[in-house]
């Protein structure tokens, strides 16, 4: 996905009702692999408190042919990138990326994800009254150095992913439209519990 730097070591898997392919985890780990829910509120539910973002990447870029395709946007079309790190009590525990299409994507709520003060994207939402759904929500164990590099880990260090099509809507209008990847640090899901890929 345009901006952001993975090398994929366990691929994209859907839930599948009884399990996944990841033996290993936890009730809580699948959770917040697999929950169509906020994100946020599941956070704010294990850690009692309510969490921060901090902006890491926030800018306009072309979309790449793949990214484009898969959110069924023009190649070439401007979106905001968007990179923020979600933390509770100062600690970073997912790195979220999301690319938003400019044109998919109302006004008002682009300046809002924009603007000087960041949050959780779901709170916006929330907020504004927007009501949305994950689309296409898949897991998978992924490397990437900049995530790595931000939480002190070495370079090769693997993580547990998830990604998915975020679509909200308000008073039965498309209001956004975004392709979202949050990479979760292993405070929160360790890849050391389950099978090395073979």
């Amino acid at each position: 996905m345009t901006g952001l730097e993975y090398s994929i070591l366990q691929a994209w898997r859907r839930p599948c009702g009884k399990g996944h392919d990841f033996k290993g985890l936890g009730t809580r780990e699948e959770a917040l692999l697999f929950s169509p829910d906020s994100m946020t509120e599941l956070l704010e539910g294990i850690f009692k408190i309510e969490v921060q973002v901090r902006p890491v990447v926030r800018e306009r870029r072309p979309m790449d042919r793949l990214s484009a395709a898969y959110l069924q946007e023009a190649h070439g079309g401007k979106a905001l990138a968007r990179g923020v790190w979600i933390m509770a009590d100062k600690r970073p525990l997912i790195y979220a990326f999301s690319l938003i299409p400019v044109k998919s994507t109302a006004a008002g709520l682009l300046k809002t994800l924009e603007g000087e003060v960041p949050e959780p994207i779901g709170r916006t939402l929330s907020r504004g009254g927007v009501a949305f759904v994950k689309e296409n929500l898949e897991a998978g164990v992924i490397q990437c150095p900049s995530v790595a590099d931000g939480l002190h880990l070495p370079p090769g260090y693997t993580f547990f992913a998830r990604r998915y099509v975020l679509r909200g809507e308000k008073s039965g209008t498309l209001a956004i439209k975004a392709a979202i990847i949050e990479v979760f640090s292993p405070e929160l899901i360790s890849t050391e519990c389950i099978e090395s890929p073979g």
